[in-house]
């Protein structure tokens, strides 16, 4: 029990002071069909990368874990990069992940993950639909410069109570609807949270137990840790009328990750035997927290209305004690530790209006303000116990910055001609904060041509900013990365992308759709300062370098469906480059610069007892930075170097190839109480394909003979590049209950 104790600290330890490695969330297994052509009053049907997902087909139960997940679903489609495996990465079109605008019932969330990023912080049970929008912007959204993820949830029913249990082998969640007042007020409550402890905190208890029994209170290892995640959504609707309505939405999302380990050692001081402990401490929470009352009035038949207030709240904190245990005639301790906390506050009011004065014409115009709190602080501490001179040094770095986000936006989506209809709008936006003032217009537009009554032609034309910048030092989804304002220095990033394609429905049974994009982006930051988990945050503004980006492609999408069977097939061939003259003076590949990624998936409805779910994956293999050469040479007194490396270019070295099958099957059944229940069967990694998350790069060597006749090896100068993949064969199963 030692060695694991040891470990699991050494491994927190690790986390805190910068080592870490990067985990991908496993795919969700199940299809989310895309409802084409799904037009509704507050949807525009001009854009291009469009694509909108119904929440009861993210719920069919096809899921790893048994939790379905929406990221997952975004990553197998075109134009999307995923990432490395087992994170929640969403790469649109050359993105770099922390530029996709994610909205809940129209207000913004800044951290959208759980357990560093394996499950997505969206619940599924209580999900209405989704629109997806990569390219064609509509005016009315802004704020992030890649992708758009419209996420809406259900109004509870208003005559009658229902809901959903599910239990997998990570969590567990329930989902209550029903009325509060009856054809009146409606309630929808979800509920999400794992029940590790449930095996984690008895296996601990005993093992601490045995720890103990053998080697008594003094010399005893000891370790606690719980982990534990969940996600709560509250929706309460009230009509006043059918044409008036207003709504309150809460969600609180949280991980919790406290650990103690506790390790014995000893030393013997004139022949005694003294015994200390070693411990360390540590504290990883982060979450969103928001609460908005939005309001929705049909004034007449030609004007609606849509008012949202709202407060979101995101927090990060992760702090670590380190306590060394010393004899120096008596106990001594030497303690280390850091606490870091991150929180972002936005407290917004938006306003949209919907106006149809004529048939052609339909309107949109609204406006947002926001008022944005940045808070993060960093404090330290080193000191000394039982020491002649005892030592105590400790300090703190904190930034705040209060900065104004304000927008106006109009868009009008005309029908000109029969055959010809566009979506034409702009969006200004004015940014604030500590004197410095960014304004920005943004245009956007969209045309579609119709070619007959079962094709489209469809062009776009978007500019985006985004006034946030996403703090971090490395790749991973840690609780560390906080959000920072464009200040006086640190520009607002930007996006120009336009975009075209065709869609067809080409037979009963299938449609078609081909894409293309070109995209630039300016004013990318990527941190060049020292190797740090956390940057400084007092002098981060100078540890960013500021760079350029562009990415173009074309999409092929095929969704056929029979009566019995559906399947879709998707491919992408992709460019993502980056510039950054401080790293390399030419354009040089993206980490994420995949050129092929292909999603074939398939449902077989077999009975209603009974389906069958199929998806292969695969995309070209991720990038990754190497030595390109290694050098041997002398100094001035001709005392040779051991060596000394040399880069070509940043992500000069390709990943082996990605690609893995997955399957699932739904057994269901009707309860003697007439309910519904599903018992899912899904396999991650069939074939078991270990697919490359990092590699490691070490000297050639070859065999020569000495002079004196010895074999001996020396290095050749090249180096050689030795891939590891992390994730087998995952099988798992779930229960899910509909009462």
């Amino acid at each position: 029990m030692k060695r694991l104790i040891i470990s699991i600290g050494l491994a927190l330890c690790a986390l805190v002071s910068g080592f870490g490695q990067e985990v991908e969330r496993t795919d969700t297994l199940r299809e989310a069909r895309i409802v084409a052509d799904r037009v509704r009053r507050d949807r525009a049907a001009t854009q291009t990368g469009l694509q909108k997902l119904d929440g009861s087909l993210l719920r069919r139960g096809f899921a790893i874990f048994n939790t379905p997940d929406i990221i997952k679903t975004l990553q197998m489609m075109p134009g999307v990069a995923g990432g490395t495996e087992l994170m929640s990465g969403l790469y649109v079109h050359g993105g770099d992940g922390s530029d996709n605008l994610f909205l809940l019932d129209g207000v913004p969330l800044n951290q959208v993950t759980h357990l560093v990023g394996l499950f997505s912080s969206f619940n599924t049970d209580v999900v209405d639909e989704l629109d997806f929008y990569k390219s064609g912007f509509p005016a009315r959204y802004g704020g992030r410069m890649s992708s758009v993820v419209d996420v809406r949830t259900r109004e509870g029913s208003f005559d009658q109570y229902h809901g959903t249990f599910a239990l997998g082998l990570i969590d567990g969640r329930i989902q209550v609807e029903g009325p509060i007042i009856k054809g009146t007020t409606s309630f929808n409550v979800g509920l999400r949270r794992t029940w590790s402890e449930v095996v984690t905190i008895p296996v601990l208890y005993y093992l601490n137990k045995r720890e103990f029994e053998n080697y008594g209170e003094g010399r005893s290892d000891k370790m606690n840790a719980s982990y534990n995640f969940s996600d709560f959504n509250l929706k309460v609707t009230h009509k006043f009328s059918n044409d008036n309505r207003l709504s309150l939405n809460l969600y609180g999302g949280e991980d919790r990750l406290p650990v103690t380990v506790r390790t014995a050692s000893s030393i013997t001081d004139d022949g005694v035997e003294h015994w200390g402990y070693d411990s360390v401490k540590g504290r990883l929470q982060w979450g969103n927290f928001l609460a908005s009352l939005n309001w929705q009035y049909d004034i007449t038949d030609r004007l609606y209305l849509e008012t949202t207030a709202y407060r979101s709240k995101n927090k990060n904190i992760i702090g670590a004690r380190l306590s060394m245990w010393d004899w120096d005639g008596k106990d001594v301790y030497y303690n280390i530790g850091e606490d870091i906390r991150a929180h972002t506050v936005t407290t917004g009011l938006t306003a949209n209006a919907y106006f149809k004065p004529v048939e052609a014409h339909h309107v949109r115009f609204g406006a947002l303000v926001q008022h944005k709190g940045y808070a993060p602080e960093r404090e330290y501490l080193t000191e000394s116990e039982g020491t002649s001179s005892d030592l105590k040094f400790s300090g703190k770095n904190d930034v705040q910055f209060k900065a104004w986000e304000s927008s106006l936006y109009a868009e009008d989506e005309i029908s000109i001609l029969p055959w010809l209809k566009a979506n034409l709008g702009v969006r200004g936006a004015l940014f604030s904060v500590n004197g410095k003032n960014w304004a920005k217009l943004e245009p956007r537009a969209s045309l579609m041509f119709r070619l007959g009554d079962n094709s489209d032609l469809k062009f776009s034309y978007s500019e985006m900013n985004q006034f946030d910048h996403s703090v971090a030092t490395t790749y991973l989804d840690l609780p560390t990365n906080t959000w920072m304002p464009s200040t006086a220095v640190v520009k607002p990033m930007f996006s120009r992308q336009i975009a075209g394609g065709f869609y067809t429905t080409a037979s009963s049974w299938l449609k078609i759709t081909l894409e293309g994009w070109y995209k630039t982006m300016d004013h990318l930051y990527e941190y060049g300062g020292p190797m740090a988990i956390y940057p400084p945050i007092d002098s981060w503004e100078t540890l960013f370098t500021e760079g350029r980006g562009k990415s173009w492609g074309a999409e092929a999408g095929f969704e056929m469906e029979w009566e019995k069977i559906t399947a879709q097939a998707y491919y992408t061939l992709s460019w993502s480059l980056r510039k950054f003259d401080d790293f390399y003076f030419d354009w040089y590949p993206d980490r994420n610069d995949n050129r092929h990624k292909i999603d074939l998936l398939a449902n077989w409805y077999v009975s209603p007892k009974f389906e069958l779910f199929a998806g292969w994956h695969y995309h070209t293999g991720n990038k990754m930075t190497a030595v390109s050469y290694v050098v041997k040479g002398a100094d001035d007194q001709g005392t040779p170097f051991t060596r000394f490396e040399i880069y070509d270019r940043p992500n000069s070295l390709k990943l082996p190839d990605y690609h893995r099958l997955d399957i699932g099957m739904n057994f269901k059944r009707t309860t003697r109480k007439g309910r519904e229940s599903t018992w899912n069967l899904s396999i991650y990694n069939v074939y078991c394909r270990m697919n490359a998350v990092f590699a490691h790069i070490t000297d050639e060597y070859e065999d020569y003979m000495t002079p004196e006749g010895y074999y001996n090896v020396r290095p050749t100068g090249r180096s050689v590049a030795e891939a590891f993949g992390l994730i087998p064969i995952i099988p798992t199963f779930g229960y899910t209950l509909k009462f």
